[in-house]
C-alpha cells in the first residue's frame, strides 16, 4: 500500500492510540497516520491500555475487537471505568452487530481514507454511525 506524502496535515495535538496484536497492522497504521499529522502510540495488547492512555491522553483509541489475552470490549470497558476521556474506534473482523453500538466500528481490512474520515469525525465529537456507509455519506 502506497502512503500519500502530500496529505493534508492536521493541527498538532491529534493523538491516536492503536491497540492490535497484529504488528504489521500497527506499523502500517502508525506510519500512515503519522504521515497525515497524527501523533500515534501503539500497543500490541490491551494489558497496559489504561496506564498508557493516562500518560498519552489520546483523543481516539483504535482497538481490535479480539486480542490475544483479552477482548477489545474489556479494554474499552477498562478505559471507560478509569475515566479516560477518548473516543473508541473498533477496527475488527467481527460483524458490526457484535460490537458496542455506542462506538465507531470499521471492518478489517480497512480503507485508510475511511479510517481517517472516522478519526476526524470522532475527534470532532460526532456520534458513531451504525454503518460504514453512513461514515462515507457524512
Amino acid at each position: 500500500m502506497r502512503l500519500d506524502s502530500k496529505a493534508e496535515r492536521l493541527p498538532a495535538g491529534r493523538r491516536v492510540m492503536l491497540i492490535d496484536d497484529d504488528r504489521e497492522i500497527l506499523e502500517l497504521l502508525a506510519e500512515w497516520l503519522g504521515s497525515r499529522g497524527y501523533e500515534v502510540r501503539t500497543l500490541g495488547d490491551g494489558a497496559r491500555a489504561v496506564e498508557e492512555a493516562r500518560a498519552f491522553q489520546p483523543h481516539v483509541v483504535v482497538l481490535d475487537g479480539v486480542l490475544r489475552k483479552t477482548t477489545g470490549f474489556a479494554v474499552a470497558d477498562g478505559l471507560r471505568a478509569a475515566g479516560i476521556d477518548c473516543r473508541i474506534v473498533f477496527l475488527s473482523g467481527l460483524p458490526r452487530a457484535d460490537l458496542p453500538a455506542e462506538d465507531w466500528v470499521l471492518e478489517k481490512p480497512v480503507d485508510l481514507h475511511l479510517l481517517e474520515a472516522t478519526l476526524r469525525r470522532a475527534i470532532e465529537g460526532r456520534e458513531a454511525p451504525q454503518t460504514e456507509s453512513a461514515i462515507q455519506r457524512r
